[in-house]
Parts: structure tokens; sequence; C-alpha cells
């Protein structure tokens, strides 16, 4: 591991010309689970959760500019930390998979077509927990086709463990889960990547920076074992988990600050490069960006940029740097967020020398809110994702996610609600299910049912259900003779709102 002084850089960024438009108005995501968004056929898919806590996929194209969103779970849990990684299925289609922050499952669901959110199939859940831990957070799918398209899925386990889990049918049954990092008393955080054949590339730290004195650490895995950057095996699977110590130290925090990871990726040659933050030790303070580099025999490590200081409102979280990440299909290129005239900025850096050096251009400018926690989509020919406007703490934000692609809302598919009313003694029931343009059963949405005496003009609310896995969502009220029944849906912006016939009761 080699240190270098700042590279040399323009003082300004070159501006772009690319125009900024809305994703989505109430959107956010944190940087551990991955990947928040994937490109293929010139469609962007992204996760996000709400400030309502709505686990939210949303897809958009780059050439129409027509975007579209779907609800995979409401009212989940109010935490960026939950936000769904989207996985695009050698099949075509898109899974997705999210945990609460310190979540007693992990969920999945699979979309019905490829490349179309409007329809998904039925929650399941992914066995990430290692034995005698009561909760998960985080979630990383990654297919091998070396291994003939295993599935794995990576998420941290309890307090302290890295685990993993595979599955050979693309998640229809799992193996049991493996711990695959532990560091005692501490929660080492881990990044990954894969190079689209067989290996997966891991940067991790100790531990979190808030807690303990943290560096950068990488190990790989790679037919069978986990190994060290120049291919020596570390340890088979069955001889897991390791501790950081055992991989490759690639950068060791000075004594007076810690480094949190934020992106790895494989370049062309199949060397890993790895970008990360540093900031005072445990305090508040100025952060800076690193990029780290396989040079073939050693990691080179090299300071970008400054970073600002920490996006929380909240002095418990003082490690939160704005964001750096990679362009995972070309890694000499990363986008970050750092301090511009009034508001943190979106910028693109290129690196021709493994960081020595720099050029840049800028991605906003003279923003109104922040910009922060930018990603280039997987597979993306060039388009910039972030959050935009107020971060205040992982359970209080107000931001959007925005683009450098044009946007334009798409319209709501039309959608159809059918009731059926049973009447038992002093209880009414009623069943409805709820059906789009293309899908006959929609599941996870919220119904309202709504009563009157027959005749009146007015309706007044009941109840509230959310549709099942069959689309069917159900109420039971106190029976009222001569009254009437509807259920409605109020519409979001992937279907158009819908209610039933009135049904007497």
């Amino acid at each position: 591991m080699l240190a270098g002084l700042a590279p040399a850089a323009s003082a300004d960024p070159v501006p772009s010309s690319s125009p900024t438009t809305q994703i989505a108005s109430d959107a956010a995501w944190c940087w551990f689970s991955e990947p928040r968004a994937v490109q293929s056929g010139g469609v962007t898919f992204l996760g996000w959760i709400t400030s309502a806590g709505d686990v939210t996929i949303g897809s958009f194209e780059s050439q129409s500019g027509n975007a579209r969103r779907f609800v995979l779970m409401t009212d989940f849990q109010v935490d960026d930390h939950d936000h769904p990684a989207v996985l695009l299925r050698p099949d075509g289609r898109l899974q997705a998979f999210w945990s609460a922050h310190n979540g007693g499952e992990l969920h999945t669901r699979t979309s019905v077509r490829p490349r179309d959110i409007s329809a998904w199939g039925p929650l399941g859940t992914v066995p990430v927990k290692a034995p005698g831990d009561r909760v998960s957070t985080y979630a990383n799918p990654i297919v091998l086709p070396a291994e003939r398209n295993r599935l794995y899925v990576f998420a941290r386990s309890g307090y302290e463990h890295v685990t993993f889990t595979s599955s050979d049918d693309m998640g229809r049954s799992w193996s049991p889960a493996h711990v695959l990092v532990a560091e005692p008393g501490q929660r080492p955080y881990v990044k990954y990547a894969d190079d689209g054949r067989g290996t997966i590339a891991m940067a991790f730290t100790n531990g979190h920076p808030a807690e303990t004195h943290s560096s950068i650490y990488y190990a790989a895995y790679r037919a069978g074992a986990v190994r060290r950057t120049g291919g020596q095996p570390v340890a088979a699977t069955a001889q897991l988990p390791i501790a950081p110590r055992q991989a490759d130290l690639v950068f060791a925090s000075p004594a007076d600050r810690d480094a949190w990871v934020h992106d790895v990726a494989f370049d062309a040659s199949g060397r890993p490069r790895i970008v990360f933050a540093t900031m005072p030790q445990r305090g508040t303070g100025p952060h800076d960006y690193w990029y780290a580099a396989w040079t073939g025999s050693a990691w080179l490590a090299r300071r970008i940029t400054d970073a600002g200081h920490s996006i929380s409102d909240d002095p418990r979280e003082p490690a939160y740097t704005a964001g750096i990440s990679l362009d995972h299909d070309d890694p000499a290129v990363v986008v970050l967020a750092r301090p511009g005239t009034a508001k943190l900025e979106i910028e693109r850096w290129r690196t021709g020398d493994l960081g020595k050096s720099w050029t840049h251009e800028a991605i906003t400018s003279a923003s109104v809110d922040d910009n922060v926690r930018p990603v280039i989509p997987r597979g993306s020919t060039g388009s910039v994702i972030w959050m935009a406007g107020h971060y205040g703490y992982f359970t209080s934000f107000r931001t959007a996610a925005a683009t450098n692609s044009m946007v334009m809302p798409h319209a709501p598919l039309p959608s159809s609600v059918n009731a059926r009313v049973t009447v038992r003694d002093a209880t009414v029931s009623i069943t409805a299910s709820l059906a789009s343009l293309f899908v006959l059963a929609v599941p996870g949405k919220e119904l309202t049912l709504q009563a009157r005496p027959v005749h009146w003009k007015t309706w007044q609310r009941v109840g509230l259900a959310t549709s099942n896995n069959g689309g069917v969502a159900s109420f039971r009220v106190r029976k009222r003779p001569g009254w009437e029944y509807r259920v409605v849906w109020p519409g979001d912006h992937s279907m158009m709102r819908a209610e039933s016939q009135p049904v007497a009761g």
C-alpha cells in the first residue's frame, strides 16, 4: 500500500450541458446495498425508499424519457437503508432485494416480464441470517456465469457478521447462510462487484469509523475460495469466516483519520479499483476522497479531492460523506459530490494514470439544493443518478431522485376494482380484487372501503386493507341495515384511480 499527494487537476470543473431532471420527488438510498441502478436496452431501473417508507422501483427510457414506478411494499420503514437492490437476471427479468435496517427478514420479489416493472410476483425471503442472529441489513445480489449462473446474496447479519447465501435456481431455493467476514465487537462494511464471469471483489473496512479506527481492505471470491488480490487463497468456503487482517491492506488510515469504503469495480484487465473517503477520527471536520488501484503487484492509493463535511445534521453520523461511485464499465471514471459555490454539486472525474492526475467536469452547478450519493447505473451509457434536497439523518430526509438524462412522467395504466359482499349474522365481509390493464391481480396496494346509507350522496371511509399476492383485499365491518359499500383504489403513478360498483350489505 502506497499513499500519494493530492493529484494535479484544474481548479474549476468544465461546465456540462447535460440537463438535470427529476425521476421521483421523494426518494432516498444508502450506499451499502447494490446495485442501486441498472441499465439495459436504453431503460434504467432504480430502487429507492420514500419518506413514507414505501419500497419503490422506477424505470425510465433514455430515448423517450418515459418514466414509471412500482411500490414493492408500502409503509415498510422510514429509513434509507431499506431501498431495494436491483438485479437484472439472465432471463431479463428484474429481481429486487431489500431489508429493514436491522430487520427480521431480507425480502425479494421478481418482475413478471423481462425489463418491465408494471407487475411483480409474490413476496419471498432470503436466508442471510447466521445462526443465532436475529436481524439483517443491506442486500447485494450477484450472479456468476462461471458457476452456471449461481446467484449470491450478501448482507449484514446481526451486528458484526458479513454473510452470504447462494441459489442455483435463481432464488427458488437457497443454501444456508455462511459468515464471510467477522471482527468480534465490530461491524465491517463491504462493497461488492463482479467481473462478469466468476470473480467477486470485496472492498471493506474493519468496522464503523464512528466506533473504531477503520482502514480499507480487499479480498476476492473465486472458484470456491476467498483470495488475496494476487490470487493466493485465504480460506475455502468451508473455512470461513475470515478476519479483515487476513485480507490485503489497501489503505492504512493515519492516526488522526478514519476511512469508509464507497465503491469497488474491475477494470478492463480484471484489476480492481476502489474509491473511499477519509474523515477526522470520531469527530467533525472536512472529508477527502481517495482512489486505490491494484497495479498487478501492489495497491496504490492516492487522494482525489476534498469532499466537504458530513451531509448529516445529526452529530451521531459525522462520517456520512456526500458520496463517490465508480463507473463499473470504465473505473477510470468516478462521479462524486463535493462543495460548490453554495451547495454540494455532482462532478465527473477521469484519470488515465491510476489517480495521479485528473480532469473533471460539472454535472450540476448553481444548485438550490444539495446533491449527494451519485451513482452511475450498471451498464449505463453516460447517465448519472443522485439524491437532491436536504439530508438530515437516515430516518429523516427530504430528497428527490435526479438524473442528467431526460425524463417525463409516464401515463398511469388503467385499473379496475371488483367487490363482493358476504353477510353473516351481525357482520359484513367484503372482498375486492384489483387489476391493471396488463395484470389480472395487483398485490401490495392499499384499498379503501367506503360506506353510505342507500341513496345518500356522500361516502364515508370505514376501512383500509392491502391487496395480497392474488390482488385481493379483505374487509369486515359491523352490519348496518340499508347501507351499501364500495372499494376504492386511489391511484398512483403506475395505475389510475378505480372504484367498484356499489354493493348492498
